[in-house]
Protein backbone atom coordinates (compact mmCIF):
# COMPACT_ATOMS: atom_id res chain seq x y z
CA UNK A 1 0.00 0.00 0.00
CA UNK A 2 1.11 3.31 -0.89
CA UNK A 3 2.13 6.30 1.53
CA UNK A 4 -0.48 8.41 0.01
CA UNK A 5 -3.44 5.63 0.22
CA UNK A 6 -2.02 4.69 3.83
CA UNK A 7 -2.55 8.69 4.48
CA UNK A 8 -6.20 8.65 2.97
CA UNK A 9 -7.31 5.96 5.15
CA UNK A 10 -5.88 7.43 8.24
CA UNK A 11 -7.75 10.19 7.31
CA UNK A 12 -11.11 8.53 7.34
CA UNK A 13 -10.21 6.70 10.41
CA UNK A 14 -9.95 10.07 11.93
CA UNK A 15 -12.98 11.45 10.13
CA UNK A 16 -14.90 8.26 11.47
CA UNK A 17 -13.72 9.12 15.62
CA UNK A 18 -14.24 12.66 14.92
CA UNK A 19 -18.09 12.03 13.95
CA UNK A 20 -17.99 9.32 16.81
CA UNK A 21 -16.87 11.75 19.24
CA UNK A 22 -19.24 14.37 18.35
CA UNK A 23 -22.36 12.25 17.95
CA UNK A 24 -21.65 10.77 21.66
CA UNK A 25 -21.66 14.47 22.79
CA UNK A 26 -24.85 14.88 20.73
CA UNK A 27 -26.76 12.37 22.73
CA UNK A 28 -25.38 13.16 26.21
CA UNK A 29 -28.21 13.75 28.54
CA UNK A 30 -27.76 16.89 30.78
CA UNK A 31 -26.74 15.52 34.10
CA UNK A 32 -28.80 17.36 35.95
CA UNK A 33 -31.60 15.31 34.38
CA UNK A 34 -33.11 13.32 37.22
CA UNK A 35 -31.86 15.57 39.70
CA UNK A 36 -35.14 16.75 40.67
CA UNK A 37 -38.30 15.42 41.55
CA UNK A 38 -42.31 15.81 41.27
CA UNK A 39 -43.98 17.96 43.48
CA UNK A 40 -47.56 19.48 44.07
CA UNK A 41 -48.31 23.15 43.95
CA UNK A 42 -51.05 24.06 45.54
CA UNK A 43 -53.05 21.45 43.69
CA UNK A 44 -50.93 21.13 40.26
CA UNK A 45 -48.91 18.09 39.97
CA UNK A 46 -45.97 18.59 38.02
CA UNK A 47 -44.88 16.20 35.31
CA UNK A 48 -41.32 17.58 34.71
CA UNK A 49 -39.48 18.93 37.47
CA UNK A 50 -37.77 15.72 37.95
CA UNK A 51 -35.13 17.35 35.93
CA UNK A 52 -34.40 20.30 37.99
CA UNK A 53 -33.97 20.01 41.48
CA UNK A 54 -33.79 24.16 41.63
CA UNK A 55 -37.37 24.66 40.89
CA UNK A 56 -38.22 21.92 43.28
CA UNK A 57 -36.17 24.21 45.68
CA UNK A 58 -37.54 27.21 44.54
CA UNK A 59 -41.70 26.29 44.34
CA UNK A 60 -41.02 24.66 47.83
CA UNK A 61 -39.73 27.94 49.62
CA UNK A 62 -42.80 29.59 47.69
CA UNK A 63 -44.98 27.12 49.82
CA UNK A 64 -43.60 26.93 53.03
CA UNK A 65 -43.73 31.13 52.78
CA UNK A 66 -47.05 31.27 50.98
CA UNK A 67 -48.72 29.02 53.72
CA UNK A 68 -47.07 31.16 56.56
CA UNK A 69 -48.52 34.08 55.06
CA UNK A 70 -51.31 35.36 57.62
CA UNK A 71 -53.28 37.60 54.93
CA UNK A 72 -55.43 36.09 51.85
CA UNK A 73 -53.17 35.07 49.82
CA UNK A 74 -55.09 33.12 47.09
CA UNK A 75 -54.20 35.43 44.13
CA UNK A 76 -50.47 34.94 44.67
CA UNK A 77 -51.39 31.11 44.90
CA UNK A 78 -53.03 31.39 41.48
CA UNK A 79 -49.77 33.11 39.65
CA UNK A 80 -47.72 30.39 41.83
CA UNK A 81 -49.13 27.99 40.01
CA UNK A 82 -49.04 29.28 36.95
CA UNK A 83 -45.38 29.81 36.84
CA UNK A 84 -45.14 25.86 38.06
CA UNK A 85 -47.58 24.85 34.54
CA UNK A 86 -45.34 27.19 32.35
CA UNK A 87 -41.91 26.40 33.70
CA UNK A 88 -42.88 22.72 33.45
CA UNK A 89 -44.16 23.09 29.95
CA UNK A 90 -39.98 24.50 29.45
CA UNK A 91 -39.29 21.13 31.51
CA UNK A 92 -41.54 19.27 29.00
CA UNK A 93 -40.15 20.65 25.83
CA UNK A 94 -36.53 20.09 26.90
CA UNK A 95 -37.30 16.54 27.40
CA UNK A 96 -38.66 16.48 24.20
CA UNK A 97 -35.54 18.14 22.42
CA UNK A 98 -32.81 15.91 24.57
CA UNK A 99 -34.82 12.80 23.59
CA UNK A 100 -34.90 13.98 19.82
CA UNK A 101 -31.45 15.41 19.89
CA UNK A 102 -33.01 18.56 17.95
CA UNK A 103 -35.08 21.87 18.40
CA UNK A 104 -37.44 23.45 16.38
CA UNK A 105 -37.76 27.43 15.59
CA UNK A 106 -41.43 26.89 16.97
CA UNK A 107 -39.18 24.88 21.07
CA UNK A 108 -36.78 28.01 20.23
CA UNK A 109 -39.13 30.66 20.42
CA UNK A 110 -41.37 28.88 22.77
CA UNK A 111 -38.68 28.36 25.28
CA UNK A 112 -37.49 31.77 25.07
CA UNK A 113 -41.21 32.88 25.79
CA UNK A 114 -41.11 31.17 28.79
CA UNK A 115 -38.24 31.95 30.23
CA UNK A 116 -39.46 35.88 29.63
CA UNK A 117 -43.01 34.81 31.39
CA UNK A 118 -41.61 33.01 33.84
CA UNK A 119 -39.32 35.61 35.22
CA UNK A 120 -41.87 38.19 34.80
CA UNK A 121 -44.02 36.19 36.48
CA UNK A 122 -41.46 34.82 39.65
CA UNK A 123 -40.49 39.02 39.71
CA UNK A 124 -44.45 40.22 40.59
CA UNK A 125 -44.55 36.83 43.27
CA UNK A 126 -41.31 37.83 44.86
CA UNK A 127 -42.63 41.84 44.79
CA UNK A 128 -46.04 40.52 46.45
CA UNK A 129 -44.12 38.43 48.99
CA UNK A 130 -41.50 41.58 49.77
CA UNK A 131 -38.84 38.82 48.68
CA UNK A 132 -35.85 38.78 45.97
CA UNK A 133 -35.89 35.38 44.01
CA UNK A 134 -33.30 37.00 41.14
CA UNK A 135 -31.43 34.05 42.06
CA UNK A 136 -33.87 31.38 43.21
CA UNK A 137 -34.74 31.74 38.98
CA UNK A 138 -31.16 31.71 37.72
CA UNK A 139 -31.12 27.28 36.81
CA UNK A 140 -34.48 28.82 34.18
CA UNK A 141 -31.66 29.99 31.36
CA UNK A 142 -29.58 26.64 31.83
CA UNK A 143 -33.02 24.72 30.43
CA UNK A 144 -33.41 26.91 27.55
CA UNK A 145 -29.25 27.10 26.48
CA UNK A 146 -29.84 23.50 26.76
CA UNK A 147 -32.55 23.95 23.66
CA UNK A 148 -30.96 26.60 22.05
CA UNK A 149 -27.77 24.32 21.55
CA UNK A 150 -29.93 21.57 19.95
CA UNK A 151 -31.30 24.13 17.56
CA UNK A 152 -30.96 23.02 13.82
CA UNK A 153 -31.78 26.04 11.16
CA UNK A 154 -34.94 25.24 9.34
CA UNK A 155 -33.09 25.43 5.39
CA UNK A 156 -37.24 26.29 4.15
CA UNK A 157 -37.82 28.50 6.57
CA UNK A 158 -34.19 30.38 5.97
CA UNK A 159 -34.77 30.49 2.60
CA UNK A 160 -37.95 32.07 3.06
CA UNK A 161 -36.74 34.78 5.40
CA UNK A 162 -33.76 35.08 2.81
CA UNK A 163 -35.40 35.84 -0.28
CA UNK A 164 -37.99 38.18 1.25
CA UNK A 165 -35.29 40.48 3.20
CA UNK A 166 -31.94 40.36 1.13
CA UNK A 167 -31.42 38.04 -1.74
CA UNK A 168 -30.94 40.10 -5.01
CA UNK A 169 -34.54 40.98 -6.40
CA UNK A 170 -36.18 40.56 -2.81
CA UNK A 171 -38.22 42.35 -2.09
CA UNK A 172 -37.18 43.30 1.32
CA UNK A 173 -40.81 42.29 3.48
CA UNK A 174 -43.29 39.75 3.27
CA UNK A 175 -45.73 39.98 0.56
CA UNK A 176 -48.61 39.36 3.56
CA UNK A 177 -48.68 42.23 6.25
CA UNK A 178 -50.37 39.72 8.76
CA UNK A 179 -47.59 36.60 7.93
CA UNK A 180 -46.91 35.91 11.67
CA UNK A 181 -50.38 37.06 12.97
CA UNK A 182 -52.11 34.61 14.42
CA UNK A 183 -55.96 35.16 13.69
CA UNK A 184 -57.49 32.23 14.84
CA UNK A 185 -59.83 32.21 17.84
CA UNK A 186 -57.16 29.31 20.00
CA UNK A 187 -54.54 32.17 19.01
CA UNK A 188 -56.27 35.07 20.59
CA UNK A 189 -57.30 32.87 23.48
CA UNK A 190 -53.31 32.21 23.92
CA UNK A 191 -52.13 35.70 23.73
CA UNK A 192 -55.15 36.65 26.02
CA UNK A 193 -53.39 33.31 28.93
CA UNK A 194 -50.04 34.95 28.44
CA UNK A 195 -50.87 38.63 29.00
CA UNK A 196 -53.08 38.08 31.74
CA UNK A 197 -51.28 34.64 33.38
CA UNK A 198 -48.71 37.31 35.50
CA UNK A 199 -51.74 38.89 37.10
CA UNK A 200 -52.17 42.20 34.55
CA UNK A 201 -55.49 43.36 33.01
CA UNK A 202 -56.24 43.24 29.86
CA UNK A 203 -56.55 46.90 28.86
CA UNK A 204 -52.73 46.02 29.16
CA UNK A 205 -53.11 42.84 27.08
CA UNK A 206 -49.95 43.42 24.86
CA UNK A 207 -47.36 44.08 27.78
CA UNK A 208 -45.94 40.63 27.74
CA UNK A 209 -45.82 40.10 23.90
CA UNK A 210 -43.46 43.45 23.68
CA UNK A 211 -41.90 42.23 26.88
CA UNK A 212 -40.80 39.28 24.57
CA UNK A 213 -40.27 40.61 21.54
CA UNK A 214 -37.79 43.06 23.69
CA UNK A 215 -36.05 40.36 24.64
CA UNK A 216 -35.74 38.20 21.68
CA UNK A 217 -34.45 41.49 20.10
CA UNK A 218 -31.52 41.45 22.33
CA UNK A 219 -31.27 38.59 23.40
CA UNK A 220 -32.06 38.63 26.71
CA UNK A 221 -32.15 35.28 28.74
CA UNK A 222 -30.65 35.86 31.90
CA UNK A 223 -32.99 37.05 35.13
CA UNK A 224 -30.89 39.60 35.63
CA UNK A 225 -31.48 40.97 32.43
CA UNK A 226 -35.19 40.62 32.23
CA UNK A 227 -35.58 42.00 35.66
CA UNK A 228 -34.01 44.89 33.82
CA UNK A 229 -36.31 45.35 30.86
CA UNK A 230 -39.05 45.42 33.26
CA UNK A 231 -36.99 48.13 35.42
CA UNK A 232 -36.73 50.08 32.11
CA UNK A 233 -40.20 49.73 30.82
CA UNK A 234 -41.36 50.52 34.55
CA UNK A 235 -39.18 54.05 34.10
CA UNK A 236 -39.71 54.70 30.61
CA UNK A 237 -42.99 53.23 29.35
CA UNK A 238 -42.41 49.78 27.52
CA UNK A 239 -43.74 51.18 24.66
CA UNK A 240 -40.41 53.47 24.23
CA UNK A 241 -38.30 50.64 24.99
CA UNK A 242 -39.50 48.56 22.62
CA UNK A 243 -39.02 51.41 19.75
CA UNK A 244 -35.48 51.43 20.67
CA UNK A 245 -35.56 47.46 20.51
CA UNK A 246 -36.49 47.88 17.02
CA UNK A 247 -34.52 50.64 16.08
CA UNK A 248 -31.41 50.65 18.14
CA UNK A 249 -30.25 47.50 19.64
CA UNK A 250 -26.92 47.83 20.06
CA UNK A 251 -27.81 50.79 22.51
CA UNK A 252 -30.52 48.89 24.26
CA UNK A 253 -28.18 45.71 25.46
CA UNK A 254 -26.02 48.57 26.83
CA UNK A 255 -29.10 50.50 28.72
CA UNK A 256 -29.78 46.80 29.46
CA UNK A 257 -26.27 46.19 30.86
CA UNK A 258 -26.31 49.38 33.19
CA UNK A 259 -29.29 49.03 34.79
CA UNK A 260 -28.51 45.56 35.49
CA UNK A 261 -24.73 46.88 36.82
CA UNK A 262 -27.36 49.59 39.01
CA UNK A 263 -29.52 46.92 40.40
CA UNK A 264 -26.79 44.96 41.77
CA UNK A 265 -25.34 47.92 43.17
CA UNK A 266 -28.72 48.76 44.40
CA UNK A 267 -29.32 45.21 45.92
CA UNK A 268 -26.19 44.95 47.21
CA UNK A 269 -26.37 48.21 49.22
CA UNK A 270 -29.73 47.61 50.44
CA UNK A 271 -28.80 44.06 51.64
CA UNK A 272 -26.25 46.17 53.75
CA UNK A 273 -28.51 49.29 55.10
CA UNK A 274 -31.17 46.08 55.98
CA UNK A 275 -27.81 44.33 58.27
CA UNK A 276 -27.29 48.29 59.73
CA UNK A 277 -30.74 48.82 60.36
CA UNK A 278 -30.70 45.80 62.79
CA UNK A 279 -32.65 43.01 60.58
CA UNK A 280 -30.42 40.63 62.00
CA UNK A 281 -33.09 37.94 62.77
CA UNK A 282 -34.43 38.40 59.31
CA UNK A 283 -30.83 37.37 57.86
CA UNK A 284 -30.02 34.80 60.29
CA UNK A 285 -33.41 33.17 59.52
CA UNK A 286 -33.13 33.28 55.86
CA UNK A 287 -33.25 29.88 54.72
CA UNK A 288 -31.51 30.44 51.29
CA UNK A 289 -28.32 30.35 52.88
CA UNK A 290 -26.58 28.04 54.92
CA UNK A 291 -25.07 29.76 57.64
CA UNK A 292 -21.20 28.84 56.35
CA UNK A 293 -22.41 30.37 53.06
CA UNK A 294 -23.87 33.39 54.86
CA UNK A 295 -20.68 33.86 56.49
CA UNK A 296 -18.43 33.48 53.77
CA UNK A 297 -20.17 35.93 51.46
CA UNK A 298 -20.27 38.87 54.27
CA UNK A 299 -16.81 38.47 54.57
CA UNK A 300 -16.08 38.45 50.74
CA UNK A 301 -18.02 41.44 50.91
CA UNK A 302 -16.16 43.33 53.48
CA UNK A 303 -13.25 42.20 51.25
CA UNK A 304 -14.33 44.09 48.37
CA UNK A 305 -14.96 46.88 50.58
CA UNK A 306 -11.63 47.02 52.27
CA UNK A 307 -9.99 46.73 48.58
CA UNK A 308 -12.03 49.62 47.67
CA UNK A 309 -10.95 51.70 50.21
CA UNK A 310 -7.80 50.74 50.39
CA UNK A 311 -7.43 52.12 46.74
CA UNK A 312 -8.97 55.55 47.80
CA UNK A 313 -6.70 55.94 50.74
CA UNK A 314 -3.66 55.18 48.00
CA UNK A 315 -4.92 57.76 45.52
CA UNK A 316 -5.31 60.45 47.85
CA UNK A 317 -2.14 59.58 49.45
CA UNK A 318 -0.54 59.66 45.76
CA UNK A 319 -2.02 63.36 44.97
CA UNK A 320 -0.98 64.58 48.56
CA UNK A 321 2.84 63.74 47.69
CA UNK A 322 2.46 65.19 44.08
CA UNK A 323 1.06 68.50 45.06
CA UNK A 324 3.27 68.29 48.37
CA UNK A 325 0.68 68.70 50.45
CA UNK A 326 0.73 68.87 54.72
CA UNK A 327 -1.98 68.04 56.56
CA UNK A 328 -2.44 71.51 57.99
CA UNK A 329 -4.06 72.13 55.13
CA UNK A 330 -6.85 69.98 55.39
CA UNK A 331 -10.32 71.37 56.57
CA UNK A 332 -11.28 70.63 60.47
CA UNK A 333 -13.94 68.40 59.83
CA UNK A 334 -11.22 66.56 57.12
CA UNK A 335 -9.08 66.22 60.39
CA UNK A 336 -12.18 65.11 63.05
CA UNK A 337 -13.33 62.24 60.04
CA UNK A 338 -9.50 60.81 59.88
CA UNK A 339 -9.14 60.07 63.76
CA UNK A 340 -12.98 58.70 63.55
CA UNK A 341 -11.54 56.09 60.72
CA UNK A 342 -8.66 55.72 62.44
CA UNK A 343 -10.82 54.27 66.01
CA UNK A 344 -13.01 52.67 63.90
CA UNK A 345 -10.35 50.23 61.86
CA UNK A 346 -8.98 49.66 64.64
CA UNK A 347 -11.92 48.46 66.52
CA UNK A 348 -12.85 46.87 63.22
CA UNK A 349 -9.78 45.05 63.18
CA UNK A 350 -10.34 43.49 66.88
CA UNK A 351 -13.80 42.32 65.44
CA UNK A 352 -12.28 40.39 62.68
CA UNK A 353 -10.00 38.95 64.69
CA UNK A 354 -12.80 37.52 66.92
CA UNK A 355 -14.13 35.59 63.54
CA UNK A 356 -11.12 33.78 62.94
Amino acid sequence: MSKENKLNNLKEYIKILVNEVINEEDNETPSYFGGGENINVFGYDTKHFDICRSAVILFQKLIKVIDAQSEKTEKIKEKTIEAAKIVDELFGIEKEVVSNQSANSEQLDKSLEIVSLFSYMIGVIGGKMKMDLSREIAFITMHHEEIQKRFKVDMEEASTTYSAGIAPGGPGHYFTPFAFYGGRKKDKKKKKKIATAAGMKPVNENYSAMFIEISKAIKANRPDELNAIRDLADEYDIGRVLYMARTNEKGLKKAVADRVKELKQFMKGKKLKELKEGRYHDWRNDESLTPKQKVGKSVREIRDALNELDRTVKMNLKLKTELNMKSEDYWKNTHKALTKISERLVKMANKVGNLK
